[in-house]
């Protein structure tokens, strides 16, 4: 086993270690303060865009933060444990537990959580003058890109994907929390990526 598949499984591990057989009391979004009336994830019904992050608070009273994290690279999905609920100035924590997305999956169980992979690849540079000027070969990065959440019977996606129509990128540097398959399915999410 290589550094990165070690890396990789170690991952895994630590997921399923904080997240399976787990269940979800309470389920907050962090968000830049736009100082706007309305919420990216209010504009889908079974799509919600996040700016910064989503929080579980769970039945073994951890809160875990699922985030844009660099662990593989600068891009992907992690997760840390928090030891509170952070007010910080910028931002906005809301409690979303009673969506109508997120209230038929509070105190059940987290039977397993799925990750997806994308490949990528990554060119270190160094720069000389104002030039920037490739330094040895490009590599391929395995990125987790997308968790699928199996809450017993149902289940749902958190990706760091950009969903594009008409030529235009849309929740950019967001996190995107899929509730329906036939929108995994319509944006090709699991076609993308390499499991």
């Amino acid at each position: 086993m290589n550094i990165s598949q070690q890396k990789e499984e170690e991952y895994i591990e630590s997921i399923d270690s904080n997240f399976v057989g787990r269940k979800i009391q309470k389920v907050f979004y962090e968000e830049i303060n736009y100082e706007i009336d309305s919420e990216f994830w209010e504009h889908s019904q079974n799509i919600h865009s996040i700016d910064m992050n989503v929080i579980f608070q769970l039945d073994n009273g951890k809160l875990l933060q699922i985030k844009w994290d660099n662990e593989f690279r600068c891009y992907g999905i992690g997760f840390e444990e928090l030891s509170e609920i952070r007010f910080r100035e910028g931002f906005k924590t809301i409690d979303v537990t009673a969506n109508q997305n997120w209230i038929n999956k509070i105190n059940r169980e987290i039977s397993s959580v799925e990750v997806y992979w994308e490949k990528i690849e990554n060119q270190e540079y160094h720069s000389f003058l104002t030039i920037y000027i490739p330094k040895g070969r490009k590599k391929i990065t395995r990125l987790p890109m997308t968790w699928r959440i199996d809450i017993q019977e149902e289940s749902l996606w958190i990706s760091a994907f950009e969903i594009t129509e008409s030529e235009n990128n849309y929740y950019t540097d967001h996190l995107t929390v899929l509730f329906k398959k036939e929108d995994v399915e319509k944006y090709s999410l699991m076609n993308a990526r390499e499991i």
